[in-house]
């Protein structure tokens, strides 16, 4: 009953990530609109749900001390590209196309501090990789 409950309260708070977009970071000079997943919620959450996203968008989740930090693409209907970066803003590991609904765990070897998820095809498109540097905006 719980877990229906909690299900439930994520499908309603997808639409107000999407919507509120209120922040900005760039890569390689490509600025993206992001929206934060601080909150447990937000992170277990993610784009799961969500049938589509603006080719410069993504969901950046946030976590104050370095960690590890797995990802996976369960009720996540698009495919994704997953960026993880560690406290200097630096990209550590990169997962591109990812399998939409897949329970397969990702993750870096080495502890983050941030990671990102941008529709699937912008690594390739932007010439994004392994070292490259995230320049955000002051976070809200």
């Amino acid at each position: 009953m719980l877990r229906s409950i909690l299900v439930i309260l994520t499908l309603l708070s997808v639409p107000s990530i999407l919507t509120t977009y209120s922040n900005e970071l760039s890569i390689n000079s490509r600025k993206f609109t992001i929206d934060i997943a601080s909150s447990h919620l937000e992170k277990a959450m993610g784009l799961m749900y969500v049938e589509n996203i603006p080719e410069n968008y993504g969901l950046l989740f946030v976590y104050k001390k370095p960690q590890e930090v797995g990802i996976w693409m369960k009720n996540t209907l698009i495919s994704l590209d997953i960026l993880w970066f560690d406290k200097s803003n630096r990209i550590v590991h990169i997962e591109t196309n990812t399998l939409p609904n897949s329970t397969q765990i990702m993750r870096p070897k080495k502890k983050v501090n941030y990671v990102l998820e941008v529709i699937s095809g912008t690594v390739k498109k932007y010439n994004i990789k392994v070292g490259d540097i995230i320049k955000l905006t002051e976070l809200e």
